[in-house]
């Protein structure tokens, strides 16, 4: 494969910058730049949730949902997957998207979809390749990214590396009405 140029996605799959665990039989993303406590958070809920991947993830669209799967192997490096293998990939359904935020005050504050969107939009551009495609492919996953967004509830999860966060992310979804 060519380090430089990586084809985007069909199948209206979208892989993006990202930790995700299983809780309540959905999936928890967590986005931030590089350094922002993605694998920190994955560690720190993994004896309490299983988790999906800690560096890349694939959004997968279902009928009218999205799933979320593991995208941390050498074969999503290679290329683009066909429709057989997006179909026996491991998925579970997307539940919530965090932001992170190291903090020694851990809390979560809800957002609107602009800003989940604009939290997506980053962690798809945050790979190099994706800046390389060209403009009507950049919009196409720009419309699903604001498709997820619309339909996913977020919040900015200021977290530190104690119990807390645990709870602080348990208290969250179980007070979501629509989780």
């Amino acid at each position: 494969m060519n380090r430089r140029r990586r084809d985007p996605e069909p199948l209206g799959i979208v892989m993006i910058h990202g930790a995700a665990v299983v809780m309540e039989g959905r999936a928890l993303i967590f986005l931030g730049p590089s350094g922002a406590g993605k694998s920190t958070i994955s560690q720190i809920l993994e004896p309490f949730a299983p988790v999906i991947g800690d560096d890349r993830l694939y959004l997968i669209p279902q009928e009218s949902k999205w799933r979320v799967a593991n995208a941390t192997t050498l074969r999503a490096l290679m290329g683009a997957l066909t429709e057989e293998e997006s179909h026996s990939l491991a998925s579970v359904p997307l539940g919530t998207v965090f932001r992170l935020i190291q903090d020694s005050n851990t809390h979560v504050e809800p957002v609107e979809a602009r800003q989940i969107c604009r939290y997506l939009c980053n962690a798809v551009y945050e790979f190099y390749w994706s800046r390389t495609f060209d403009i009507q492919t950049q919009k196409t996953i720009f419309s699903k990214i604001a498709d997820i967004s619309r339909k996913t509830l977020g919040f900015d999860l200021y977290f530190d590396r104690s119990m807390k966060t645990v709870d602080e992310i348990r208290n969250t979804i179980a007070h979501t009405s629509n989780f």
